[in-house]
């Protein structure tokens, strides 16, 4: 990292650091500070240490901010209503990762999913929440010319919908009418 990031001593403060660092708009610094928990994930039995080496504790849930800063971070999955009746799917990070894929569990069952990959041309994102779950989506604009695709899945199958769009502050947003999953692609229009 650069030598104005403070590394720190233990994996659970370095959950204040990293979150520090996005609200700062240091999103790529923070992604740096998160890929240190990577040697943790590949070490069996894959679990969260006390400290950056197994030397003490190896299953530590003061040390687990990666499970709850990437799906904010990464997938951009962020509750506004109470119980996440309403949440939003707000992608970070697109412009240095190719793909994330990720699930947040919900304390009265179920999950929201949200997969999105990124391509020359294409934005691909998927969302499913339970029927009753109200997702909104702020995709990056990438192009400046696009053209947007939004699929749900019913009874037979995916289907193209018609849903409102507002394009602003570098971002499109759709607001979906029910949970339920959803494919949403916008890719570049080129004459």
């Amino acid at each position: 990292p650069s030598k104005d990031v403070v590394r720190s001593a233990t994996p659970f403060f370095s959950y204040y650091v990293v979150e520090t660092l996005y609200q700062a708009g240091r999103g790529q610094a923070a992604l740096h500070e998160l890929r240190r928990w990577l040697k943790m994930a590949e070490t069996p039995p894959g679990t969260f240490w006390e400290y950056w080496e197994p030397h003490f504790s190896r299953s530590h849930g003061w040390s687990c901010a990666p499970s709850i800063l990437l799906p904010q971070m990464v997938l951009g999955v962020r509750m506004t209503e109470t119980a996440f009746n309403r949440f939003e799917v707000r992608p970070h990070h697109w412009d240095q990762l190719d793909w994330a894929r990720g699930s947040v569990p919900l304390s009265g069952g179920g999950s929201i999913e949200v997969a999105w990959k990124r391509g020359q041309a294409l934005f691909q994102l998927q969302v499913e929440s339970p029927a009753d779950k109200l997702p909104s989506i702020h995709l990056p604009d990438l192009f400046n010319a696009y053209r947007l695709e939004v699929y749900q899945d019913g009874e037979q199958g995916l289907q193209l919908v018609k849903t409102p769009v507002r394009r602003s502050e570098g971002r499109i947003s759709l607001q979906m009418p029910s949970g339920g999953r959803y494919l949403v692609r916008l890719k570049e229009d080129r004459p």
